[in-house]
């Protein structure tokens, strides 16, 4: 909003948008005037032109923004490990934009993850190995990783619904096949 003051025969304008103040002083109210509704305006619109964070971080960006988070709070390398390894766990999830993934896409990736056989190895040096479907568990603790990401996003002001933990929630709260 424009507010025009007039000090020793010139005129003040300033205009503040989101906390922040643009003046100018002219030699008479006309120009003031025009300027401050050109100025309010031109804010209007650049704020209609404005994207959020949120509307710009894919999955794999707020991966990435959790792990440097860890390392800064001096967590343990399995940790941090343990948030790097969701880039794989949600591999056909990184590239989509945070906003863009319903708490419906979570939960139907969640029942493709019980029902796809993973790799389990018998031995130490994982030569060898057999196929069985993840248990229920292992799925609800990956996505309650996954949880914490949305949550540092939630922490730092992004926008964002945090569908993972939705989705461990129904996860431990119903026999799923």
């Amino acid at each position: 909003m424009a507010t025009i003051k007039e000090t020793n025969g010139r005129f003040s304008v300033k205009v503040r948008k989101n906390h922040t103040n643009i003046g100018r002083t002219f030699g008479d109210l006309e120009t003031a005037q025009l300027w401050g509704k050109y100025k309010e305006s031109l804010t209007e619109e650049i704020a209609a032109f404005e994207v959020g964070s949120n509307k710009l971080l894919t999955v794999k960006d707020a991966i990435e923004l959790k792990v440097t988070d860890c390392i800064n709070q001096g967590l343990a390398e399995r940790s941090v490990q343990d948030i790097k390894n969701l880039q794989y766990d949600f591999s056909l999830l990184v590239e989509k934009n945070i906003c863009e993934i319903s708490y419906d896409e979570f939960l139907k990736f969640a029942l493709s993850m019980l029902k796809t056989p993973i790799t389990k190895s018998k031995s130490k040096d994982k030569s060898e190995g057999f196929k069985s479907k993840p248990s229920k568990i292992t799925i609800v603790n990956k996505f309650r990783r996954l949880s914490s990401v949305y949550t540092l996003l939630i922490e730092k002001g992004i926008d964002v619904n945090n569908h993972p933990l939705k989705v461990a929630t129904y996860i431990l709260k119903n026999e799923l096949s």
